[in-house]
């Protein structure tokens, strides 16, 4: 395999993406030509190198000939160039069109020896065990490698300690030849020095500097260090490579540490140092000096390592090297400052002692003194802080910024403590940091004190403040602020409470910026609260990659100001609900309250940024709310109740979605009660009822029924209101039958004992609708009935089973359980009066007479040939009666068998 004797992660890189060939055991042949091209190699690096001197003259003429060459065509000449010259010639790289599994396919230790034999004795030279012997054990290791490769490679990413150490030289060397250029992009520095190759003149020195101009350009467009950085300290750090980190010695991390303090981006910076800063801990009980562990410190506290923070900082508060320190003080308490727990007592000792012992405390704390205090909602000791701020305002002043040093490597240590130990005026920063912490906690009040007394040292600072408003505080931030002045405004003068002035400068300023306008504080506010929740999901980790894409366009719609659509607010309405979090839960309440607010404004023909709700909206929270184990009924009836005061119209998906919950929470009363009044609402018969809702009443019908415990009373009331629900579904314009509602309805109608109603359906399916009856509702009707007939025979005594065994099996062999396999094929289709045939046939066996809900009745099978002439005519009456009720074609029972 080809070792790279530089980019370590380029080579793991290649390893990932290497496909790997079985390859057979070579033969004498083949190791003849293996010495033949081993033989050609110095001839191939001669040819090599003519081939690169003739690049290099066709080049020198390009540069002189042609005007200019973009930055892509070199970019893609130079690429084809270092993959030609980088061009692997392992038997690896070699790629065939098989499949991966004949690709892999190995041979066994017999096959390889009887392939041997048979190629020895083709070339005519004789076979030699301990060569075969060599074969199968290289084979074997083969193997290995390729399952290993399949199953992540582990084993050829083993790398050697000079590897190791190649790759990091080079890193620490590119990087060091890159930090200067941090600022300035790769591609404006390749457009220069592109600019600058086109310009040559027609001499050879000229052309000779531009040929190596072009290597230089190769170079820039090849990879960067920098780039790399992060990810090999990331490997490094990884539970698995410890054997990796062990090669790389401490004065190479220590080097690493220091290029990635020096990093310009701040979040790359902080990452690279704590994870170069974990090798060096974890390598040596050496410890740093203390700029570099301070440096170290701070990143552990960003990364929530609070307890390791507080371990180093109190090991060495008490060392001669820090005991004079400020920066140490301060350091320990930002530590406490930063902690998720209240440790604000602690963080106050450290500042007392920093007064006592220095006189002064940096600007930066004090303002993470007010942002702490802040969170915990002690307003009262936020505005002490900022008292605090104040006096060091008065005795040092007010500038509008203070010159920072980037990062850089300085040797004179006493400069290093000094910038960190120095007494800085209050920036208008400082103040900004102070002013946006009471915003974002909508303290207003306290945030325009603090504007007022910046302004009244420098006017200069509130047109600072204001563009800071404009360009780095979002939508909702600056519409609360700006409702809360003008709210102000509109008092009498003696009841405002701010400067006058100042407020009106800030509402002039920042009023144009306003394309739309919340309706109310509490939308500014709800808002405000759900850009800042959103946010935090981004780094939610079971949040999907599609739902994160939806959260960054709600962001930025939020911090745009831009009117919520409703298909937006049902995304935020899911996205809230997924969080599985109070706050999401809390706001999702906060959300609904304002869309509800809209819809009211909305017939004023006035509405704030959320748009009004809508049966839609509710079907989110009703499907939240109802897919759960254990449906909240509640909840969706406090839902159901405010649509109906607010007089929202009720779509039919979302009765359905109610419906459903109720179903499954198996409250059927309730679920029949809603139905019964979603139907007799006039408002929502506008909206025509679908079949699927239809079909999901009767299922609630017939579960009601199979669930027990229903008295007779009860049952037959909901029989009632089933017959008329059927018949108004028959007498809806443009409404017709599909086979599952069908299906649905016939088993229902059966589960009630109602066998002149599924005559009905039936009729109306075949012959009103001319519509054949499938095979599956075939079979459907015969298991129904079966199941009936088995809870009758159950109940019979001997001598009434004696009487109807030849009946009954009569049936079951005709028409009924036992002709399932006989009559029904998987293609077959029916005609409407099939089916009734089977129903007719049942009703005929037991004297038109069942009862599978009442065994009492002795008289069944020894009733006369006039009493079951009686029950047979109350059928067919009852079926005439109801094929009248339903508007149907009246069919005689003679007529149907």
């Amino acid at each position: 395999m080809k070792r790279y004797s530089r980019p370590l992660l380029y080579r793991s890189r290649s390893i990932l993406q290497a496909r790997f060939v079985r390859m057979r055991p070579f033969s004498p042949g083949l190791l003849r030509k293996a010495q033949k091209k081993g033989t050609e190699t110095s001839d191939n690096d001669q040819e090599k190198a003519e081939q690169t001197k003739q690049r290099a003259q066709i080049l020198a003429q390009k540069l002189s000939g042609v005007d200019k060459m973009s930055v892509e065509e070199a970019g893609k000449w130079l690429g084809a160039k270092k993959r030609t010259e980088s061009r692997s010639r392992s038997r690896f790289n070699k790629v065939t069109e098989e499949n991966d599994n004949d690709r892999i396919k190995s041979k066994s230790p017999a096959q390889i020896d009887r392939e041997l034999k048979s190629r020895f004795k083709k070339d005519g030279i004789e076979y030699d065990p301990l060569f075969a012997q060599q074969m199968i054990k290289r084979s074997k290791q083969e193997e290995d490698l390729i399952n290993d490769a399949i199953k992540g490679g582990d084993k050829i990413q083993k790398v050697t300690q000079d590897e190791v150490l190649s790759f990091v030289d080079w890193l620490i060397e590119d990087c060091k030849k890159r930090l200067p250029e941090q600022g300035k992009s790769n591609q404006e520095e390749v457009n220069e020095d592109l600019e600058k190759v086109m310009g040559v003149e027609d001499d050879d020195e000229s052309l000779v500097d531009a040929f190596s101009s072009v290597y230089k350009l190769a170079d820039k467009l090849g990879p960067s260090g920098l780039d790399k950085l992060f990810d090999f300290l990331k490997l490094l750090n990884q539970g698995g490579n410890g054997e990796m980190k062990k090669m790389v010695p401490l004065d190479r991390l220590v080097k690493l540490f220091e290029i990635s303090g020096q990093l310009l981006d701040d979040r790359v910076r902080d990452q690279c140092v704590y994870l170069s800063g974990n090798l060096i801990y974890s390598s040596t009980p050496a410890r740093a000096d203390p700029i570099n562990e301070k440096l170290y410190i701070e990143s552990l506290v960003n990364h929530g390592e609070f307890k390791k923070a507080l371990e180093l900082y109190t090991s060495r508060q008490s060392k001669p090297d820090v005991v004079d320190q400020r920066f140490w003080y301060e350091l320990g308490a930002e530590i406490y400052l930063r902690m998720s727990s209240d440790e604000t007592v602690e963080a106050e000792k450290i500042a007392c002692e920093i007064m006592e012992k220095f006189e002064y405390m940096h600007p930066l704390l004090i303002s993470m003194f007010v942002e702490r205090y802040l969170k915990l909602s002690d307003w009262d000791k936020a505005i002490g802080w900022w008292e605090k701020m104040k006096d060091v305002m008065n005795t040092y002043g007010l500038v509008d910024h203070i010159d920072i040093p980037g990062p850089q490597i300085v040797k004179d240590s006493q400069m290093v403590y000094n910038y960190y130990n120095r007494v800085d005026p209050v920036s208008w920063d400082n103040v900004t940091d102070c002013v946006v912490d009471f915003l974002k906690f909508r303290r207003i009040t306290e945030a325009m004190i603090i504007i007022e007394t910046a302004t009244r040292r420098d006017k200069q600072y509130l047109l600072h403040f204001v563009d800071y408003l404009e360009h780095n505080v979002s939508y909702p931030g600056r519409e609360y602020f700006i409702m809360t002045l003008e709210n102000d405004a509109d008092n009498d003068k003696q009841e405002q409470k701010f400067h006058s002035a100042i407020s009106g400068y800030i509402r002039s300023e920042l009023d144009p910026l306003r394309n739309t306008h919340c309706s109310s504080l509490d939308e500014a506010t709800t808002l405000d609260e759900l850009s800042f929740f959103l946010t935090k999901q981004l780094g939610n980790s079971s949040m999907s990659s599609e739902n994160k894409l939806i959260i960054s366009s709600l962001i930025s719609s939020i911090s745009i100001g831009s009117k919520l659509m409703s298909h937006e607010c049902k995304d935020l309405l899911t996205i809230l609900l997924k969080s599985h979090s109070r706050k999401g839960y809390a706001l999702t309440s906060k959300v609904l309250d304002e869309m509800n607010k809209s819809f009211q404004l909305s017939q004023l023909h006035s509405t704030g940024l959320f748009p009004p709700a809508s049966s839609h909206t509710y079907l989110v929270l009703v499907q939240a709310f109802g897919r759960r184990p254990q449906p909240k009924i509640p909840e969706i009836e406090a839902l159901i109740s405010t649509m109906q005061k607010l007089g929202i119209p009720m779509l039919t998906v979302l009765a359905n979605q109610i419906v459903l919950a109720y179903r499954k929470a198996k409250q059927y009363t309730k679920a029949l009660q809603f139905i019964d009044s979603f139907l007799q609402d006039e408002g929502s018969n506008r909206l025509k009822p679908t079949s699927e809702f239809f079909r999901n009443v009767m299922v609630t019908y017939r579960d009601s029924i199979a669930s027990g415990g229903v008295d007779k009373g009860v049952r037959k009331l909901r029989l009632e209101k089933l017959r008329w629900m059927f018949k108004e579904m028959l007498e809806t314009p443009g409404w017709e039958m599909n086979e599952p509602l069908c299906n649905e309805t016939v088993v229902t109608f059966l589960t009630f004992g109602d066998v002149a109603s599924t005559v009905c359906v039936l009729e109306n399916y075949g012959l009103v609708l001319d519509k054949d009856i499938s095979n599956d509702l075939m079979l459907a009707i015969k298991l129904k009935l079966e199941a009936s007939v088995v809870k009758m025979e159950s109940e019979l005594n001997d001598h009434e089973k004696e009487l109807l065994t030849s009946s009954i099996k009569k049936y079951r062999t005709d028409c009924g359980l036992l002709s399932i396999k006989t009559n029904l094929k998987p293609d077959k289709e029916y005609n409407w009066r099939d089916a009734a045939c089977v129903l007719l046939r049942y009703m005929e066996t037991f004297h038109y007479h069942p009862n599978p809900y009442s065994f009492a009745d002795h008289w069944l099978a020894s009733a006369s040939f006039e009493q079951n002439e009686e029950t047979k005519q109350k059928f067919s009456t009852q079926l005439k009666e109801l094929q009248k009720f339903y508007s149907l074609p009246e069919v005689e029972i003679d007529e149907i068998l």
